[in-house]
């Protein structure tokens, strides 16, 4: 039976890269997309046609995962049903302060119509599902990767919805092949800076570019678990290539992330700017973002801050012992930490962050 990926997602900052090592492959590609979203698609195909970077077969089919079916057409859905070998679940609502109806409708509830759809495949050889670490929530300590439900509670609906959405495939795992990746926090391309939006990390930029880090907390040993765009895609992509890999969860993680401290330190020296005045415990700090003024003139999101002063470490043996052998390893900060900021300086103006367009 031909090869045939089914992707959801495929259009988003993650989905365009994964999709790219595929592109080169002699096999049958079809992409779920909404039709807004059809346009800058058939924009990047075309720009990867034009490189020699196109040999696959592949077609937009017109749904919405928020559907049930999918939203598609009974033609559509029938020979999707009747080829597709291979399905990559990549589209979410990834944002840390993410609306709760539109989690729960596009994590939880879309996942539940992928599981439905795709069940009924009878060619179906994997599931290949992008969740994500920050399911651990407010656990404190160890997070493996064979861990899952550990009595934690959620800061907000991002994590919450795709904590569900996991458990939906977890479910499912006996009728429906699956791979489990759970990356961290993604930053942009280690060689280039590129990323789409100001999330995690990038918010400590917003602080120090309206030199508001007079005053930063004090995260002591808090992980600052990041990892740039360019080693997460390389990794899904030889993960996903493994025949081992199918039943597995696989956390995708700098296995020696610094601290938040040494992540703030480095940044402002690159920087070139001062240094704060005072570094407060993250404990006090933590109740001082409920004042409601205080995440509008720093730039950061409380739900953000959160994580630099939660104490959380993630296994990644799994992860390790499959990039084995591949010369795919995570980059130290210290590596792109200047292409991070110059990016952000010359491209993601604080006074133009992107807005959610839902």
């Amino acid at each position: 039976m031909r090869k045939t990926i089914f992707f959801t997602g495929a259009n988003g900052f993650l989905g365009k890269r994964i999709l790219k090592y595929y592109l080169p492959e002699d096999m049958d590609i079809f992409l779920l997309m909404q039709e807004k979203f059809a346009p800058a698609m058939r924009g990047f195909l075309d720009e990867q046609e034009a490189s020699g970077g196109l040999r696959a077969q592949v077609r937009m089919v017109p749904g919405d995962i928020t559907k049930p079916g999918l939203g598609l057409s009974e033609r559509d859905g029938g020979e999707l049903r009747e080829r597709v070998t291979e399905a990559f679940h990549l589209a979410a609502a990834y944002r840390i302060n993410l609306p709760k109806d539109i989690g729960f409708a596009v994590n939880v509830d879309g996942t539940r119509n992928v599981l439905d759809f795709i069940g009924k495949m009878p060619g179906l050889r994997r599931l290949v599902y992008m969740s994500t670490t920050s399911i651990f929530g407010d656990h404190r300590g160890f997070f493996g990767e064979t861990d899952f439900d550990v009595g934690q509670n959620f800061t907000n609906h991002y994590t919450k919805t795709k904590f569900e959405a996991e458990k939906l495939v977890r479910e499912r795992m006996d009728s429906i092949p699956a791979t489990i990746l759970r990356p961290t926090i993604v930053v942009g391309d280690s060689r280039t800076g590129e990323i789409e939006k100001i999330d995690g990390p990038y918010y400590g930029f917003v602080m120090v570019s309206r030199r508001m880090h007079l005053m930063l907390p004090r995260s002591g040993g808090v992980k600052c678990n990041i990892e740039p765009v360019d080693f997460l895609t390389s990794a899904f992509h030889a993960i996903v290539a493994r025949e081992d890999s199918i039943g597995k969860t696989v956390h995708i993680a700098d296995p020696s992330p610094i601290t938040y401290d040494e992540f703030f330190d480095l940044v402002i020296e690159k920087w070139g700017t001062f240094r704060p005045i005072l570094r407060v415990p993250g404990s006090v700090m933590r109740y001082a973002f409920y004042l409601p003024f205080l995440s509008w003139v720093t730039g950061v999101p409380r739900e953000s801050f959160v994580y630099t002063v939660t104490p959380i470490e993630f296994g990644c043996e799994v992860m390790l012992k499959m990039l084995e052998g591949t010369g795919i390893s995570c980059p130290p900060v210290s590596d792109y930490i200047d292409v991070m900021i110059k990016y952000f300086r010359e491209k993601l103006d604080r006074h133009a962050v992107k807005r959610a367009r839902w």
